[in-house]
């Protein structure tokens, strides 16, 4: 993994990065949600981008911090909704790296529905053993300490 790091944002790079790290060992092995499966998981009106360049123009609808009602917010941030992979990315860097957005992502009953298959994904892939606790498998309370 190669990082070009802005140290204000280290947090949220490496650990937006290490999402994408662990997803192509889920990938190599199968264990991602297959395409369609994950689209359930987005507003039934909803197409990702495609093209990183697409998604400045973004509305924001969908989004946390634009929408405030959890029951409305499908993702974390604009850039998510530029591909699944991104998607997933930026859900994994701000529980890891952003403990306020965190407790208000978790709110939403899409977020977490997307974070269980992303877990059970990682479960899947990687040798869990000693796993008791993990800082990305939550349900808004306090992460646990490392």
């Amino acid at each position: 993994m190669v990082l070009s790091i802005d140290t204000s944002s280290i947090l949220t790079i490496i650990a937006h990065e290490l999402w994408h790290t662990m997803e192509y060992f889920c990938f190599i092995r199968g264990l991602l949600p297959e395409e369609e499966s994950w689209a359930e998981l987005n507003p039934p009106d909803f197409a990702y981008a495609a093209e990183y360049e697409g998604y400045t123009e973004d509305d924001g609808r969908y989004s946390y911090p634009t929408e405030t009602d959890p029951d409305e917010i499908w993702f974390v941030t604009k850039y998510g909704k530029v591909n699944a992979n991104e998607d997933r990315a930026r859900i994994f860097e701000k529980l890891l790296a952003d403990e306020s957005v965190a407790q208000k992502i978790l709110q939403s009953p899409h977020i977490r529905a997307k974070l269980d298959r992303m877990c059970e994904a990682v479960r899947a892939a990687f040798d869990d053993t000693g796993w008791e606790s993990v800082p990305w498998e939550r349900t808004g309370e306090t992460p646990p300490e490392a």
